[in-house]
């Protein structure tokens, strides 16, 4: 009998990922995808003997293309009502003015190629599961406006939300609820680097960040779809909003036509 809830995690050796894995393993059973380096360290301080539930590690550089099949068979996905993907991995690139091609291939690789191939290899399984999936990807800064000093991260964050527009129109709802979470600034390594060049915006708690992922895996999140979302948002106005458009990427035109009679 399907009994048990899955999560399949990304960017769980620090940050916001780490804190909301540590949250999240003592109600689901979890399948944390590391960097091969970090995993050896990361199992001896992550798994400890009151947990209960099972812990699936796997070790891939995700600033690289991958072969995910290994997930695939060591899983056994139909074992699960509840198939879920959180992808909290991400890297902010280089803090440059010129163009480095390979920071940018690297930066795009880990914070929006890596997970979009991790959806694709395992959609049609978790599509089997019982419940509605949730497929989560965090956004951050640089996606709903610019981010100059690290162009690189910005441009990955912005493309990240349009695929998640577009997979939203190919994937039913009613399967997977597919949504971009941005968690406001939290005190984080990235967040230190960051303020070492500029300034942020709005800041978060990581229990913040965590309140709402465990709100959005129980919850009916079907007006979320395609959507990007702040963590700060009224859920009671997304729920009441039925324009197409709301919480997405759009140009800004409003004064633009007619503007001369």
């Amino acid at each position: 009998m399907k009994n048990k809830n899955l999560i399949i995690m990304t960017g769980a050796t620090s940050g916001i990922g780490n804190f909301i894995a540590n949250k999240l393993r003592h109600d689901f059973d979890l399948a944390l995808i590391l960097r091969p380096k970090k995993i050896k360290t990361f199992k001896k301080k992550f798994i400890s003997s009151s947990n209960k539930k099972k812990i699936y590690f796997f070790g891939f550089d995700l600033s690289h293309s991958n072969d995910y099949s290994l997930i695939k068979r060591k899983i056994k996905f139909k074992d699960y009502k509840s198939i879920n993907l959180i992808f909290c991995a991400g890297t902010l690139g280089r803090n440059s003015k010129t163009f480095d091609y390979n920071d940018w291939i690297q930066t795009f690789n880990t914070n929006i190629f890596s997970h979009l191939e991790i959806f694709n290899q395992l959609n049609q399984l978790i599509s089997k599961s019982k419940l509605t999936s949730k497929i989560i990807f965090f956004s951050g800064g640089g996606a709903a406006s610019s981010f100059p000093d690290f162009p690189a991260y910005s441009a990955s964050k912005t493309a990240l939300v349009r695929s998640i527009e577009n997979l939203s129109e190919n994937f039913s709802k009613k399967k997977f609820n597919i949504f971009a979470v941005a968690p406001g600034a939290v005190e984080t390594k990235m967040l230190k680097k960051v303020l070492r060049i500029t300034s942020v915006g709005t800041k978060s708690k990581k229990g913040d960040v965590y309140n709402f992922i465990s709100y959005a895996l129980k919850a009916d999140t079907s007006t979320f779809h395609g959507r990007l979302i702040n963590i700060k948002d009224s859920i009671k106005k997304i729920n009441n909003n039925k324009k197409n458009n709301f919480l997405k990427l759009r140009r800004v035109d409003e004064y633009l036509f007619n503007r001369d009679g």
